[in-house]
């Protein structure tokens, strides 16, 4: 075992033999962030247990509480959410729609108990593990598939069979993989083999998800970490690659489709965003609710869009829409100060070992991956992008209590 690592490790083994809540909260808070990247269910069952361990250790003192400024901001879109909900088009259902706010809550569980260098690192190596696992089930499970049910044929198939979500998950454990490789463990060549075959696995599973919002993401996240912390081979290698990549014709076909949603009259994106969105908030300014739109809704406004469709494909307008002015106003400063406060730490960080500018880095990446995918997709309303939020948003406040302490 690396290190540089030992640390958080230790914790968890400490949890077996102790059984003390705040180690026992940490191991649920790893697997949390280990479970998430494939399965959400398993993310959140160790999300509640994780809560639970919390909870106890807060009542005996094990754990110290704390809530961080990341906490407060997300505590006061969640009270504008409920608010707009209550006063929008169906007051019914409040904790259906809003319910998945709570795991917002993993915040200030994550600062209470990342509070060394080694859990800071673990729970960055444990999501990056969990996205190799996604990325094996996606080579394998989405060609399977399309083969078993090629219709209309295999590749159409194989293009549905991918997900949004997937998509964003397995870019934001390439770009963290990546980063990891060249910032800290290059210099380990056995951890460095391992993060190299990583990195493969994901990218492999990326591509075949056929995500195109993903694709440009990881491109510009990794070109950009390649460009401030590699050497001009490596710069060379990576366009050799996404020039062979781009020439697939899977991946040509995939790109040439972006053009239908240039087409304001088409019923894709560029219909909500120019038409459905400035005719729902002039008609619902304070919105329309959270979570409660619906394709009645976006029909009543545009009837040429997407059947079946429940969102606009992206954060700012779906916020401005269900929750109003007042919410993307809480929501754009929440996103600033997060990146702000991310900046800061990666500053902070530079004088510190390069696992540690690694993890800050990582967790830099990891808001802008999601707010850049976010532009063009709704990822703030999927609870398992939510929770990877969360956990990130969290590791940032912690890193800057480690720091300070």
């Amino acid at each position: 075992m690396c290190n540089h690592c030992n640390a958080g490790w230790a914790d968890i083994k400490r949890f077996f033999q102790e059984r003390d809540p705040d180690g026992i909260a940490y191991v649920f808070l790893v697997s949390t962030a280990f479970s998430i990247a494939f399965s959400i269910a398993l993310g959140q069952m160790f999300a509640g247990l994780c809560f639970a361990a919390s909870v106890t250790g807060l009542a005996t003192r094990r754990i110290m509480f704390r809530w961080p400024a990341e906490a407060w901001f997300a505590a006061a879109f969640g009270a504008v959410a409920v608010g707009s909900t209550l006063a929008g088009v169906d007051p019914h259902g409040l904790w259906r729609k809003t319910g998945k706010l709570c795991w917002f809550l993993l915040i200030p569980v994550t600062v209470m108990l990342l509070r060394n260098p080694g859990r800071l690192r673990a729970l960055v190596l444990a999501f990056v593990a969990g996205c190799v696992v996604k990325g094996l089930e996606t080579t394998v499970r989405n060609p399977v598939m399309a083969w078993w049910r090629p219709k209309p044929d295999f590749l159409t198939a194989l293009i549905d069979r991918g997900s949004m979500a997937d998509g964003q998950v397995l870019m934001l454990g390439l770009v963290i993989t990546l980063v990891l490789l060249l910032l800290a463990w290059r210099a380990d060549r056995r951890l460095a083999g391992a993060l190299a075959l990583a990195l493969v696995v994901q990218a492999a599973g990326l591509l075949l998800n056929f995500k195109r919002g993903s694709w440009i993401c990881a491109v510009v996240l990794a070109g950009g970490v390649v460009l401030a912390h590699a050497r001009w081979r490596t710069w060379l290698g990576l366009l050799v690659i996404l020039a062979v990549l781009a020439a697939l014709p899977p991946v040509r076909v995939r790109l040439g489709q972006l053009q239908r949603e240039f087409d304001d009259r088409g019923g894709g994106r560029l219909t909500m965003w120019t038409r459905i969105t400035p005719a729902l908030i002039k008609a619902y300014p304070h919105g329309v609710g959270y979570g409660a739109l619906t394709n009645e809704l976006m029909r009543k406004a545009d009837n040429r869009v997407e059947r079946n469709r429940n969102h606009v494909h992206a954060n700012w307008a779906q916020v401005l829409v269900e929750t109003g002015w007042l919410g993307l106003a809480v929501y754009t400063v929440w996103m600033a100060w997060l990146v702000g406060a991310a900046v800061r730490g990666v500053r902070l960080a530079r004088s510190e070992p390069p696992p540690a500018y690694a993890v800050a880095v990582a967790g830099l990446l990891v808001v802008l991956g999601l707010l850049l995918n976010g532009v063009v997709e709704y990822n703030f309303g999927n609870s398992e992008l939510m929770m990877v939020l969360a956990l990130f948003a969290g590791l940032i406040g912690a890193q800057r209590r480690v720091g300070a302490a």
